[in-house]
């Protein structure tokens, strides 16, 4: 992340531009590499975008190791710990597809392979292990029954599939595609929702769940983050999303703040909770009483999530809805060009948006503050290496 980042700040900086002094010698043709692509969402240098990869095979690794004992049991394939593991794979697996360019690329082959990640390898495989992994834990909790949760999981699955495939096709219309992508993409985008509301009925299983336990329940934080992700994945992937991905809307916002507000909402809202809510999950059964902060959860949780819904609220909205009707009224050029940007509602809400971006980062800090106290409480080991989970799971 440090490199990828600094070297997106050095590239537009032009610290790689030709006849500098980055340019001469080994150092030729190291913007791709080592700085800014020139791909929006896509911005790490190829040296960086590897190295991610090579983290995520060392993360399935870990996954697979982790679950092997099921394998060898001789299980069902198609049980809840494989299609976690698939899971897995298929985020290893799609991350690939962003290796598919390089400079020489023409524009529609390079940004085909780019939707394929920032799209697909999000919408699809991301769901993908979205619902394992929040079914996974369900199931584990014994909260909801194993035959139910794998039902879910596939339709889930087969749907999120299905509709992140073909629906990625809404955006080769923008890159020299035929129309057609364009209404054929758009439509079946719209099927999105459908596995993500499945995941609702979840939630309410969960807040009844934690309602009745009271707040001695020690799964109360980690179910509380894994209802915030799907009730994220609800607001942003499938409201937001489905209100932008009809043909005609989908024709005039393409690349508005109304994109970015259904990216924010759908990817931190939906996979950072389900991030934090996994860890927790984790880290329960690891940390004794007295290392587990409640406040400092409680304030994490609020706090990332109303500066999320601050910024879904009170600044992407509005931005995105005044530059699609800027789109309209004066064309297309007209909502990306400095005259739309340099108005004085859209530099203030600008300015407004430190407010939820600080509420965000003072969630991550009581997070870490709590992860810190949490390590120095571990419980002594109880479990020898290799033994089974519950045979149910």
């Amino acid at each position: 992340v440090v490199g990828s980042l600094s070297g997106e700040v050095l590239g537009i900086k032009g610290f790689f531009d030709e006849g500098t002094v980055a340019q001469e010698g080994f150092f030729k043709g190291a913007w791709f590499w080592f700085g800014h692509q020139g791909w929006e969402y896509l911005e790490l240098g190829r040296f960086w975008q590897i190295l991610l990869l090579t983290g995520l095979v060392i993360w399935l690794f870990l996954v697979v190791r982790a679950l092997k004992s099921h394998f060898r049991a001789g299980q069902d394939r198609w049980g809840l710990p494989h299609f976690l593991t698939y899971s897995a794979a298929a985020v290893v697996g799609f991350f690939c597809f962003g290796l598919l360019y390089d400079p020489n690329s023409h524009l529609t082959i390079a940004d085909f392979w780019r939707w394929w990640v920032v799209h697909t390898w999000v919408e699809g495989s991301f769901e993908f292990f979205a619902a394992a992994a929040i079914v996974f834990v369900m199931v584990n909790l014994s909260l909801v029954d194993l035959k139910a949760g794998l039902r879910t999981v596939y339709f889930t699955v087969s749907l999120a599939l299905f509709s992140g495939i073909i629906g990625v096709g809404h955006h080769y219309y923008w890159f020299g595609e035929p129309s057609f992508w364009l209404a054929l993409g758009s439509t079946v985008s719209a099927l999105e929702p459908v596995p993500i509301l499945l995941l609702l009925s979840e939630t309410w299983h969960n807040q009844k769940t934690i309602a009745k336990a009271g707040k001695g329940f020690p799964y109360r934080y980690p179910l509380m983050f894994l209802s915030a992700a799907v009730a994220w994945e609800v607001l942003g992937a499938g409201v937001m999303g489905l209100s932008i991905t009809t043909p005609i809307i989908n024709y005039y916002e393409h690349g508005t703040y109304l994109t970015v507000n259904h990216g924010h909402t759908a990817l931190f809202g939906t996979y950072g909770s389900l991030a934090i809510g996994l860890l927790l999950f984790s880290m329960r059964g690891l940390v004794n009483e007295k290392g587990w902060d409640t406040r400092l959860l409680s304030l994490s949780f609020w706090s990332t999530n109303i500066g999320l819904l601050t910024m879904f609220v009170v600044t992407l909205l509005p931005v995105g809805i005044l530059q699609s009707l800027d789109n309209l009224n004066y064309g297309f050029w007209h909502a990306r060009s400095n005259d739309f940007w340099k108005q004085e509602t859209i530099q203030f809400l600008g300015q407004v948006r430190l407010i939820p971006d600080t509420l965000i980062i003072l969630g991550a800090v009581f997070l870490l503050i709590f992860m810190i106290k949490a390590m120095r409480h571990l419980k002594p080991a109880t479990i020898a290496a290799g033994a089974l989970y519950p045979a149910q799971t």
